[in-house]
């Protein structure tokens, strides 16, 4: 009993660093693609 919760909320963590990891990559590209535009709109 012990043990599966244990591995539940590991199971749990990876899973939010994997969103955060996405998170992190998405709002970089967007911040990249934000700076891309206004360099060409200067």
């Amino acid at each position: 009993m012990y043990i599966e919760v244990l591995i539940k909320q590991e199971k749990e963590k990876i899973e939010k660093q994997e969103t955060l990891k996405l998170y992190n990559f998405i709002t970089q590209k967007l911040c990249n693609f934000a700076t891309l535009k206004l360099k060409k709109s200067i």
